[in-house]
């Protein structure tokens, strides 16, 4: 295996977010828009050439040429749609932009079929060539009433072949998102399928408790009284045979959603956990940097693909507002999204002072050796009890 960059708060990242898809699910609230491929080959090129203009004009605006570069995540959207040649523009320009980590890790989200219908070894190895050490699969199920359920264009043929495909040409990191929690979901449904996914040996899986966004498909039929989604206690049954059942197969839970056999953890999302900073490039992307006061920035892109490039190509930049960030802001940010680690956080930035004292009491919290942390045990409440501490 490759080693994977030391992720800390001080570590830098850049996510590119292509917003192309086949079709959209009826539960992604994801910034996505249904494209058709002759489309695509018209829109790709003008798309590469603004996420290539953006990088150079924020590293001159920000001076970040001190920056090292630690992971790359081409997200969506689905990224594996696009050539090998336009990977390896974007992956250019930010490597003759920024220095970057001997370990840097470059991962692209793929949707099973693009890669059974669209990709051929040559594009593979095009994707290899150009960087590209890790892949994320959107497999969500492998069942067929429950992939048709959630809108999927895959088939778990597409799944289990291109899982194959990958591997042949050389990745061996790679991740399987799953979702979990449905109205089709029983305990047993979900435990055979979860030793199916298990025997599929990747390196890492995110397995997701399905919930319904206001702005989706499924989010808007559930206000009418559709019902998507299983009992509080069902998913809570669920979320836990989860963690038993992946912990068995040998992976280590790092993170609310996220399993990895040892050295595997996705170093982009722990930047994000551990409050490093970013740069989104592409409609939609959200950016953080912080400076040397510790005080910081934040600002999001326009989401429209079109919007977006017409906006770069005139003021080479897309943001819709830039904001201040406080170190106090910043501290209470790593507080919220490190207590999704199982390794929590350093007591060194929260007064456990203003520390609901029944959060401990009630064995929501934990404390130990200056860390403190959520226990596994009551993981799947992790959001109610981090919105304690805000």
């Amino acid at each position: 295996m490759l080693p994977k960059p030391h992720i800390t708060n001080n570590s830098f990242g850049i996510y590119i977010h292509i917003p192309f898809c086949q079709t959209k699910c009826p539960y992604c609230d994801f910034n996505s828009y249904e494209t058709s491929r002759p489309e695509l080959k018209l829109k790709e090129t003008f798309y590469t050439k603004s996420l290539c203009d953006e990088l150079l004009f924020l590293a001159d605006k920000y001076k970040l040429e001190d920056r090292k570069v630690d992971t790359i995540f081409f997200g969506g959207g689905t990224p594996s749609l696009l050539s090998a040649g336009s990977v390896s523009k974007i992956l250019a320009s930010i490597k003759n932009t920024f220095s970057t980590s001997e370990f840097l890790e470059v991962t692209m989200e793929a949707n099973p079929k693009s890669v059974v219908e669209e990709i051929s070894e040559d594009k593979i190895k095009g994707f290899i060539a150009a960087g590209i050490n890790r892949i994320s699969f959107g497999v969500q199920s492998l069942r067929t009433e429950k992939l048709d359920f959630l809108g999927r264009w895959h088939t778990v043929e597409d799944s289990r072949t291109s899982l194959s495909f990958v591997k042949e040409q050389g990745i061996s990191d790679i991740n399987i998102d799953s979702i979990s929690g449905t109205i089709l979901d029983t305990k047993e449904s979900w435990s055979q399928e979860l030793h199916e996914i298990i025997k599929l040996n990747t390196t890492h899986l995110s397995s997701y408790i399905l919930t319904l966004e206001p702005g989706t498909v499924f989010g808007k039929r559930a206000k009418k009284g559709e019902v998507f989604i299983a009992s509080n206690d069902l998913q809570a049954d669920i979320y836990e045979l989860t963690q038993e059942l992946i912990s068995k197969a040998g992976y280590r839970q790092y993170e609310v959603s996220n399993y990895a056999k040892t050295g595997f953890e996705c170093a982009h999302n722990l930047l994000y956990w551990r409050g490093g900073e970013y740069l989104g490039l592409g409609a939609g992307a959200h950016s953080f940097l912080r400076f040397k006061t510790e005080d910081g920035i934040r600002w999001s892109n326009t989401p429209d693909p079109k919007i977006y490039s017409q906006r770069i190509t005139i003021d080479k930049e897309a943001s819709q507002r830039i904001d201040p960030v406080t170190i106090e802001q910043i501290n209470l940010e790593r507080v919220s999204f490190g207590l999704r680690l199982v390794e929590g956080i350093s007591t060194e930035i929260i007064n456990l002072e203003k520390v609901p004292q029944f959060l401990f009491d009630k064995g929501y919290l934990a404390l130990e050796q200056d860390m403190l942390f959520i226990p596994k045990s009551v993981f799947r409440l992790a959001d109610g009890i981090i919105s304690e501490l805000s």
